[in-house]
């Protein structure tokens, strides 16, 4: 490793420092205008979403949440209002922060994800179950936001 002398904090610009483009994923004396700090992108804590469905039938509100790889306790849920808030924290597994990965795809760590449900729900009777990575809530339609079917009467005689 070679010893660099350090410039000082620099605002990063893109035209003036085009030919120092490489440079700015390795220099932690750059400040990114989006509030990076000078960090390398790789230091960057994750954040992620776990991807979810919302969908209804004519009695309950639906909302299907893919969460492999953790456990119906590590899995937290509230409901107030219109809107499911699910939280929970996939650990590191059987490695640690000190493993030295050559490539890291899956997202570990804390997440909180917020679904808004599109209809009124009867909150007493919500129900919640895990199954092969997936969770499923089921909320129920109350009878104001259940559809109407119309009958279309003819106009003929």
């Amino acid at each position: 490793m070679a010893i660099v002398r350090h410039r000082g904090a620099r605002e990063f610009e893109p035209f003036t420092n085009f030919f120092d483009f490489p440079e700015l994923f390795t220099d932690r004396s750059v400040d990114f205008p989006l509030g990076f700090g000078g960090r390398r992108l790789l230091d960057m804590p994750t954040v992620w979403h776990p991807t979810a469905d919302v969908f209804e039938d004519d009695n309950y509100f639906y909302v299907r949440m893919d969460l492999p790889g953790m456990t119906k306790d590590q899995i937290a849920l509230s409901f107030d209002g219109h809107i499911l808030s699910v939280t929970g924290n996939r650990g590191e597994g059987q490695y640690g922060d000190d493993t030295c990965y050559w490539s890291r795809e899956r997202y570990t760590g804390e997440f909180h994800r917020y679904v808004h449900v599109p209809g009124e729900v009867n909150s007493e009777n919500l129900m919640a179950k895990y199954e092969s990575g997936v969770l499923e809530v089921a909320l129920p339609k109350t009878e104001k936001a259940k559809r109407l079917k119309i009958a279309i009467e003819s106009g003929e005689n």
